[in-house]
């Protein structure tokens, strides 16, 4: 054995694993197979689950040597596993998924890469994905056919997190239901941002999502988005989505009739992070609507690049009692002056900000 297990050891007495965890792997691979199967992770691995499961990445080169056709031992031990934007495609996923080891893996990034439909249907049917927590597998050209090949997957009754953003899930046909995954009743955070759906998409993905545990639901930049909070605010009526606590409608054109079936809803009450940037019809009377439908829980308000003047941002900070951060609209803290640049650095929107400070020192005040 080559390996130095008195360092081992003396590494793992770490309390932050973070500090020394690129110290660990490097002399991990000083020792031989046999003996890391034998003694050294036997030893470790109670170590090692006191840490965060993000501390314990794969090393990019075990990545790589894994694609080029190693059989590494250290896969055991792993928590995470970053392989986003290496070009990667289905076959190369098969290859890294096929090893049994990976079983301890909780968080799969995924992220920019080109695994496609097929990528899709490997992903559902490995059985090393069996504690996956958080799947992230944002701008991969999944498409619908993909979707379908997640949904029925039943390999992963532990994901709490995924990221399907820009994967091109706007077609109307063969659309599934999000009910039918067996993920659905874990999940808590679920990213459909930048895919284009439209009404009749929305539809079959949301009217009978349950969904106990969902906290947190990313739908930027998606022009059917306004239909899409008509069902949520509905199926919230029917007692679903019980734990939702943030809602991100960025740059989603939400009209006025959406925008008030959301700020009437029981649904906007238990909201605590609520980002409306970039929607020109948020403007002083949707505010004023929103209000009106108390109490507020809202912690996170973002108002970037919308219609909101100074007015209604002070109602808002002396209103909501549970408000820490407001990102508020350049073009509206500049009241009847017209702002000579849109930058933080204009005399106007310093001044206006410093002022709301002053109305609220708990709320952290910003402007965009």
């Amino acid at each position: 054995m080559r390996g130095d297990f008195g360092e081992v050891r003396s590494l793992l007495n770490a309390e932050d694993g973070a500090s020394v965890w690129s110290r660990l792997c490097e002399v991990l691979d000083t020792f031989d197979p046999n003996e890391l199967d034998a003694m050294v992770f036997p030893y470790i691995d109670g170590h090692v689950r006191r840490w965060d499961d993000a501390v314990c990445v794969a090393p990019k080169e075990w990545v790589i040597r894994t694609l080029a056709g190693e059989e590494l031992p250290f896969w055991s031990i792993v928590r995470k596993v970053d392989l986003s934007y290496l070009y990667l495609d289905a076959e190369d996923v098969l290859r890294l998924l096929a090893s049994p080891r990976l079983s301890a893996v909780t968080l799969l990034d995924l992220d920019s890469n080109r695994i496609g439909l097929r990528g899709a249907e490997v992903i559902a049917n490995a059985t090393s994905l069996s504690n996956i927590r958080e799947l992230r597998l944002s701008f991969n050209q999944l498409t619908v056919a993909g979707l379908v090949h997640l949904i029925s997957a039943e390999n992963m009754h532990e994901l709490r997190v995924l990221d399907l953003e820009a994967n091109g899930l706007g077609l109307t046909r063969g659309v599934p239901s999000l009910a039918d995954a067996p993920w659905s009743r874990t999940l808590t955070k679920l990213n459909l941002s930048k895919n284009k759906i439209g009404q009749r998409t929305f539809d079959a993905l949301l009217s009978n999502l349950d969904a106990p545990n969902l906290e947190h639901l990313i739908l930027d930049h998606n022009p059917a988005t306004g239909h899409a909070l008509e069902i949520l605010c509905h199926r919230h009526e029917d007692g679903a989505l019980p734990r939702l606590r943030a809602l991100e409608l960025r740059d989603c054109s939400l009209g006025e009739d959406a925008l008030g079936r959301l700020f009437s809803s029981s649904l906007v009450t238990q909201i605590e992070r609520l980002d409306l940037s970039h929607n020109e019809k948020v403007d002083d009377v949707a505010i004023e609507r929103l209000l009106g439908n108390t109490p507020l829980a809202i912690r996170q308000l973002v108002l970037g690049r919308t219609k909101v003047t100074r007015g209604l941002l002070e109602r808002l900070l002396a209103e909501v009692p549970t408000l820490t951060s407001l990102a508020c609209p350049v073009e509206g803290l500049g009241g009847s002056r017209q702002a000579r640049y849109y930058n933080r650095f204009d005399i106007y929107t310093a001044d206006a900000i410093i002022e709301l400070r002053e109305m609220a020192p708990h709320v952290k005040v910003t402007a965009s």
